[in-house]
């Protein structure tokens, strides 16, 4: 009874991997996480009792399992046909090599192999079966531009590395499906591999939402300075137009007394007066103008200049906040690295918007670039966040099924972001 037992909870981790696969490479239609655990449990319930209780014919059992996988992939999710048949495949062939393998192991080392050690090895090879299945996720977030390091790999392999370790001293020290010792421990390992995944990925998700924390603070400032200024800016325009006729008659005697130096000087300062709300971008978009021109006048600070061409709906609909962190990511990154240089410093900006999809591209010169293992790192002395700000750019152009291309050539880094469908 025991032995079915630990079957059983190696079985359910299994089903806990798949699903973990599943939720990282396929598109959800189901929304119900109610919904979800009652497909889910199924699944487990009517594989199991199937092959451990009525029917003991491996290829039959081989065809069900596959059958009902595929059938819970197709409810759950909503992807191609080809995807779901892809899924299903590396799923099972993934179990059933890892297996094969392990089984080779064993006996090219003439490891025991008995009833209790079999079943050591069949919960070792599901340890090794998550392994794969969490490299193969880096290796899909890698291919999504999300940025990886050294912490993400460790995950991977640490806990469960250690676990097999420790499974394997279970074994060596007596009968293991004899203990109740063995099966607690077999049990708690299991709970720990699944939890330090979960607790990982959170971890991961709140670091991130910091940073997205800190682009809506400044948005928020984004938003305050743009309306602040543009208030200011009609106030003085609509005194000015309220004195006109003082302005003319005043010109006027200028005129009369041949001072021209004067009159030259005093239409210089009425004409800055008049240009001064002429801002770098006046798409007519709130969101968009605030974004680039604050980034224009911090720049500006600087000595740095911006060169802007930019076209969008008015009352155009968007994610202000997706907008915050791609557009003021690529600024930020801009300004930093022309900060850095001598003489005329200058930063081109073309953002256009074209039936819903919105393209965006950031060309700046620079003097040096910190990239490491293909990945460009910041210059901030905050390390924790040295590129992260491009890492969330490029999940956000995932989430807009866009395209992200970064140039580097030159002394030249371009970056051209399309976003489809992002504009209503």
């Amino acid at each position: 009874m025991r032995v079915i037992i630990l079957l059983l909870v190696a079985e359910f981790f299994s089903t806990v991997i798949q699903r973990i696969l599943c939720e990282n490479t396929l598109t959800k239609k189901v929304n119900s996480l109610l919904a979800e655990f009652v497909v889910w449990g199924g699944y487990y319930v009517c594989i199991n009792i199937m092959t451990y209780f009525l029917v003991h014919n491996i290829w039959f059992n081989m065809a069900v399992s596959l059958t009902a996988f595929f059938l819970v992939v197709r409810v759950i999710y909503s992807d191609s046909l080809c995807s779901v048949l892809i899924v299903t495949f590396f799923v099972y062939l993934t179990g059933m090599g890892t297996e094969v393998l392990l089984l080779f192991f064993v006996r090219f080392l003439d490891w025991p192999l008995d009833e209790n050690t079999e079943m050591v090895y069949a919960i070792i090879s599901r340890l090794i079966c998550f392994c794969i299945v969490k490299t193969i996720l880096l290796i899909v977030k890698k291919r999504r531009n999300i940025e990886l390091d050294y912490r993400d790999w460790m995950e991977v392999f640490i806990v469960p590395a250690g676990s097999i370790w420790v499974l394997l001293t279970l074994m060596n020290a007596g009968p293991f499906s004899k203990q109740v010792s063995s099966f607690i421990a077999t049990f708690i390992i299991l709970l720990i591999n699944v939890a330090t995944y979960y607790l990982y990925d959170r971890a991961r998700e709140t670091e991130e939402t910091r940073v997205r924390e800190k682009v809506l603070e400044k948005q928020c400032e984004y938003y305050v300075r743009q309306n602040k200024e543009s208030q200011k800016w009609w106030e003085e325009l609509r005194n000015f137009r309220h004195d006109i006729k003082q302005h003319y008659l005043l010109e006027k005697m200028l005129i009369d007394a041949g001072n021209y130096s004067e009159l030259e000087r005093y239409c210089n300062e009425s004409l800055k007066l008049v240009t001064k709300g002429r801002l770098v971008s006046n798409t007519g978009n709130l969101y968009i103008d605030s974004i680039i021109n604050y980034k224009a006048e911090s720049a500006a600070q600087l000595g740095i200049e911006f060169a802007v061409t930019a076209s969008a709906p008015k009352d155009g609909e968007l994610n202000a906040e997706d907008l915050s962190i791609c557009l003021g990511n690529l600024l930020d990154n801009a300004i930093e690295a022309v900060a850095r240089l001598q003489g005329k410093r200058i930063i081109r900006v073309t953002l256009k918007a074209d039936k819903g999809n919105l393209f965006i591209n950031v060309t700046n010169p620079y003097q040096t670039v910190k990239k490491e293992k293909g990945r460009y790192l910041s210059f901030k002395a905050d390390s924790a966040y040295h590129g992260l700000g491009l890492a969330i750019v490029g999940q956000i152009t995932n989430k807009y099924k866009g395209q992200m291309q970064i140039q580097d050539e030159n002394c030249k880094f371009d970056v051209t972001i399309l976003l489809f469908d992002f504009i209503h």
